[in-house]
């Protein structure tokens, strides 16, 4: 039976607690939805079962219902104490954190990164890489990372290649 503490408003007497969370008239006994009572009285232990529970705005919202048996003189279970934790917002920000890695490896997978030691021939600025080759730096840096190159010429090589057309 739900007790007052467990409802905000007027509570019709002898109400069951399937009743006042779930909306619903038969008690929880499926294997996906077992009952916190049955399953108290089954192992004899403390059981925590995750639910979602109807509030008194007809809003559902995710609990954890923790069960705790009370034993007689003679070691038999006689009552079980319940109680139930929202977990809503903890449970809405695993969901956030869950998506946030998701697209996190996502986008790993996609990131190309250079690291290490490039050799670079000191004159032309060729790099050589694994195989022994000797690319063009634009080449190169082109297939191992996401980076796109546009060709220009900086006006010191432009005054040395074009001094005719280059004022000093």
């Amino acid at each position: 039976m739900a007790n007052y503490a467990a409802y905000h408003y007027t509570l019709p007497e002898n109400m069951a607690c399937h009743a006042l969370s779930h909306r619903s008239d038969t008690p929880c006994n499926s294997s996906d939805h077992p009952s916190p009572l049955e399953k108290v009285k089954e192992t004899g232990l403390p059981v925590t079962l995750e639910r979602r529970h109807c509030d008194s705005e007809d809003s559902y919202r995710d609990f954890e219902v923790h069960g705790f048996p009370i034993f007689d003189d003679r070691g038999k279970i006689v009552q079980m104490i319940e109680y139930c934790i929202d977990v809503s917002e903890r449970k809405q920000a695993e969901s956030i954190r869950e998506k946030l890695i998701e697209e996190l490896q996502r986008a790993l997978i996609q990131v190309k990164t250079l690291s290490g030691l490039l050799p670079i021939c000191s004159s032309c600025k060729k790099i050589r890489d694994d195989k022994g080759y000797w690319n063009n730096l634009d080449k190169f840096i082109s297939e191992h990372s996401d980076a796109e190159f546009s060709h220009s010429i900086c006006p010191d090589c432009a005054q040395k290649l074009y001094p005719k057309y280059m004022k000093k």
